[in-house]
């Protein structure tokens, strides 16, 4: 394609349907529909990463209970003898 044709197809893509038999439109719904679903993807892995986030922060918190006790513990265990 010369640089002529691709400026016409720019400007007037109409052409391009009348040289290829289809609609630039249909092309464009194409485009329009995968990047809804792509949104949708990132929106449902951005969810699972925030639930995984929560979890490991509560797990962590959970273990760090028992820790802090035992040095507690061990601190006035220490300090007794």
């Amino acid at each position: 394609m010369e640089r002529n044709e691709t400026v016409a197809l720019t400007v007037f893509p109409q052409i391009m349907v009348c040289r290829t038999g289809r609609d630039i439109r249909a092309d464009q719904r194409a485009v329009c529909v995968h990047v809804f679903c792509m949104i949708i993807i990132l929106m449902s892995i951005t969810a699972i990463a925030s639930k995984l986030n929560e979890e490991s922060k509560r797990l962590i918190q959970s273990v760090a209970l028992p820790e802090k006790r035992v040095r507690e513990l061990e601190d006035d265990r220490s300090e007794e003898v």
